[in-house]
């Protein structure tokens, strides 16, 4: 995982996610015969050469408006700018949101959420 990725199940999950991400880790490499992350970094780039397009699908969350008390934690915690406040609502920057879901999982009201 990048540094990204790392820091946003931080976020997630607070800071007991970092213990856990370097056990699985270490765990993961040994099962595997690896002993360091450099072993694998790059690995799969060498699988993806015939693959033309990208192959995930950005799905932005949705904004139950009742739900919603404008209280600006998704905006705060948006990785990517994507939320703004407006009128006491969250408003999703559609061009701008990546899908991550970090802010539905922060939503004090549950008014976020990612459409399956």
């Amino acid at each position: 995982a990048t540094a990204v990725q790392v820091c946003t199940q931080g976020i997630v999950e607070g800071p007991k996610a970092f213990g856990r991400i370097a056990k699985e880790t270490n765990n993961w490499l040994d099962a595997h015969g690896y002993s360091s992350l450099d072993e694998i970094r790059g690995i799969t780039i060498k699988h993806m050469e015939n693959i033309k397009e990208n192959n995930y699908m950005t799905v932005p969350p949705k904004v139950e408006l009742d739900k919603c008390v404008g209280c600006g934690i998704c905006k705060i915690v948006c990785g990517y700018k994507a939320i703004e406040i407006e009128k006491k609502k969250a408003v999703i920057d559609i061009e701008r949101c990546f899908g991550c879901g970090v802010c539905t999982s922060k939503c004090p009201t549950k008014a976020l959420s990612i459409p399956r």
